[in-house]
């Protein structure tokens, strides 16, 4: 109503917008709509067509955050829930892959006057450290008690904190990344990966048989960390705050 309007309009807006058009195998663009490959023939040309027209739609979104002047004082953050192995080590579904090409995803961050533009490089990041980074950014990281186990990707933290990746489908692909490093594991099997991914970013060359045992099993006790976690999560004993 009216009142609820009135008293409730200096209020921060928190807005989260999941966009799912752009999904395998993008083959639903209306014909009118492929602006890049009009009669498509292979998947690399669904892909392109549906992300072109999903980035036409980006652009849009700002154009209205700027008409309502939501651009001047909003944090705007641009993220995915995965990326997409797009005939990468001969995969072409999510549910199959485990290597790095599933698991690169983008994260762009705009708050107009108070972010520089900047590209950081040298550092690795999951979504678990979004919330930190919120909290970094409005200057709450000492007076909001939380549970977040991320990082800023302000902070000046070393690079050597782990990242754990999930690939839930196929048996579960649980995986470690400290960079330039990655150990997978496969719980079914148990069947274990260890890839450089400066050296080899494509990740054709399993290193688990030539890998230093003390170097190894720094990423298998990581891999523990899963475990607790699952058990927290079973017993209900994550901190609501």
């Amino acid at each position: 109503d009216n009142y609820k309007k009135e008293t409730n309009k200096n209020l921060p807006i928190f807005a989260a917008i999941a966009p799912i058009f752009h999904h395998m195998y993008f083959n639903e663009v209306p014909q009118n709509k492929r602006y890049l490959y009009k009669n498509p023939r292979y998947l690399f040309e669904n892909y392109t067509n549906s992300l072109y027209l999903s980035d036409m739609a980006l652009d849009i979104f700002f154009q209205e955050l700027e008409t309502r002047k939501y651009f001047d004082n909003s944090i705007i953050i641009i993220t995915s829930d995965h990326s997409y192995p797009s005939g990468n080590h001969g995969i072409d579904r999510n549910e199959a892959g485990f290597y790095n090409e599933s698991f690169t995803i983008p994260f762009l961050i705009i708050w107009k006057g108070k972010i520089k533009p900047q590209r950081i490089n040298e550092k690795i990041f999951s979504q678990v450290d979004i919330a930190p980074t919120i909290i970094d950014l409005l200057k709450m990281s000492g007076t909001v008690e939380n549970h977040f186990i991320g990082r800023s990707v302000f902070s000046n933290s070393e690079n050597a904190k782990a990242i754990f990746l999930v690939q839930p489908y196929s048996g579960i692909y649980l995986s470690v990344v400290r960079f330039p490093y990655r150990y997978i594991k496969h719980e079914i099997t148990g069947s274990e990966y260890f890839f450089n991914l400066m050296e080899d970013p494509l990740e054709n060359l399993n290193l688990i048989k030539a890998v230093d045992k003390m170097k190894l099993d720094i990423f298998r006790n990581d891999m523990k960390y899963f475990y607790f976690q699952q058990r927290l999560l079973i017993e209900d004993r994550i901190s609501p705050r």
